[in-house]
């Protein structure tokens, strides 16, 4: 099979390991690097509780672990009081982390904190699973506002999830509650756009009738709750199942991936513009291009997009490739190990200062890494 536009391995990439974690660690979610230049991330596993924690790693590779997650004392309890398996990080004006947790808090629904870079660590907010929204799995952003905007894939009016505002010290509004029709399950964080509006994305829902659940949408929120539905995904050549967030290019459009769906069915790259004119840019084939992408797309300095594919057996390992805005895809890097066995990339790709690349893999055996991809121009 001949795929236009697309190269297959590009040359001179260096991949280095600066972290190698424990087993059972997984790092989860985007690094962040912060204004003091130490990267940040999180973790699903470790700690006593084995529930997730936060890192931070200097640039001569000093490693401290920030804040563990806790379960409860009682040992016939699962609860977990400050939160459990963090979603990613977004470093506030104040300085300081904030993100959310798939689950803990009173009611198991999740949490919104915020931790300083010495490891003082604040809940802000327990979600019920009621009105409020629960299990949000998204990276918050910070508008312009000074607020806090992020998602919840379940809870809300209709059980289908939310749009919800935080302030920094802990007030909640919902924005709005999907019905199915409009969207179902956000999975993914919100980007504001150039225009004040906020761009993001459901797993299920739409207008589609191609799969079970709907196929996914693309939505535009305003900060005060207006909602318009852009696009909903068929199940098709568009794709299905957009699970990552979305990236404004200098161009004013909205880039990002589905899991699914796609010619070959392993999954696209998409464009969609404001007003939801739509453009799939790739379908993955599964094979050497890889599969599957889970993560968001980042918009690097020299103007194309980088990403990940997840990897989930030898046929698809996670590889990094390189799109430019037109739809030219390059394979850059793909993880394969002997010890290791198949590397899945779960997580997407921060641009540090330096202008390297940034990222985690998870191992299905063996140790999980936090590495660093020096790209030649093109």
């Amino acid at each position: 099979m001949i795929l236009v536009g697309w190269t297959l391995n590009a040359s001179g990439q260096t991949l280095t390991t600066l972290w190698s974690f424990g087993r059972a660690t997984i790092p989860i979610g985007e690094l962040l690097q912060g204004a003091d230049g130490n990267l940040y991330g999180a973790t699903a596993g470790g700690g006593s509780g084995h529930v997730g924690g936060i890192f931070r790693l200097t640039p001569s590779g000093s490693f401290t672990n920030l804040f563990f997650f806790s379960r409860s004392v009682d040992p016939d309890s699962f609860s977990r009081p400050d939160g459990g398996l963090p979603c990613g990080l977004v470093q506030g004006k104040d300085g300081c982390l904030y993100g959310t947790t798939y689950y803990g808090g009173p009611r198991d629904s999740g949490t919104v904190f915020r931790l300083s870079t010495n490891g003082s660590f604040t809940n802000l907010w327990s979600f019920t699973g009621g009105d409020d929204g629960g299990t949000p799995r998204c990276r918050l952003v910070q508008g312009v506002d000074g607020n806090f905007y992020g998602t919840t894939l379940g809870g809300g009016v209709n059980g289908s999830g939310t749009v919800f505002r935080i302030t920094p010290s802990g007030t909640l509004t919902n924005l709005h509650s999907f019905n199915g029709s409009d969207g179902a399950c956000p999975a993914a964080g919100l980007v504001q756009g150039t225009d004040g509006n906020l761009y993001g994305t459901t797993l299920f829902g739409g207008a589609s009738d191609r799969c079970q659940c709907g196929c996914g949408t693309v939505f535009r929120i305003s900060p005060n709750g207006r909602f318009t539905t852009l696009h909903s995904f068929d199940g098709d050549d568009d794709g299905e199942a957009p699970e990552t967030a979305l990236v404004q290019g200098t161009d004013g459009n909205f880039y990002g991936t589905t899991l699914l769906g796609g010619a070959s069915s392993n999954g696209t790259v998409f464009r969609v513009s404001s007003n939801g004119s739509f453009t799939n840019l790739w379908s993955f084939t599964g094979g050497a291009d890889g599969g599957m992408p889970k993560a968001p797309l980042i918009q690097a300095r020299d103007g194309n997009f980088y990403g990940t594919t997840e990897g989930q057996n030898i046929m698809t390992p996670g590889n990094i490739f390189r799109i430019s805005p037109n739809g030219r895809l390059t394979n850059l890097y793909t993880f394969l190990s002997s010890t290791n066995g198949v590397v899945r990339l779960d997580a997407g790709l921060m641009q540090g200062k330096d202008g390297c690349f940034y990222g985690t893999t998870h191992a299905i055996r063996g140790n999980d890494i936090i590495f660093k991809l020096a790209v030649p121009s093109e």
